[in-house]
């Protein structure tokens, strides 16, 4: 099961994993696979369920999440996101429990190398760092 869910690009296996985490109580070993998962379908469908902002149940199991695979600068992700879905990289970063270096990283990524959209929602997001 936690290899399916960990690899499977399966839009139903996708689909669960993303009801997971907005879940109220969900297994921590859920939350855990949603942040190593690096792969473009499921960043894409994780960027777009989150949208502009996470809802309560998201923000909360995010903050679960101690690291994010994808949203480290060097993983090549961030640069390959569309002016939407690096606005919604922002929200997910600074909802998540990464630590605030790693995230600050992730941030000043965006506000150098973003589209638009990215270098405006990181630009908001400084403001949590002060």
């Amino acid at each position: 099961m936690i290899d399916t869910l960990s690899h499977s690009r399966r839009p139903g296996v996708i689909n669960l994993l993303l009801s997971l985490l907005e879940d109220p109580r969900p297994p921590l070993a859920a939350i855990q696979i949603v942040a190593k998962r690096s792969d473009p379908r499921f960043v894409h469908q994780l960027l777009r369920s989150i949208g502009e902002q996470p809802s309560e149940n998201s923000a909360r199991n995010l903050k679960r999440a101690e690291a994010i695979a994808w949203a480290s600068p060097g993983a090549g992700v961030l640069a390959k996101l569309d002016d939407k879905l690096q606005r919604s990289a922002v929200q997910v970063v600074m909802a998540s429990g990464m630590p605030r270096l790693q995230a600050f990283k992730t941030i000043k990524y965006l506000l150098q190398h973003g589209k638009p959209g990215g270098r405006q929602s990181a630009t908001e997001a400084l403001a949590d760092f002060q």
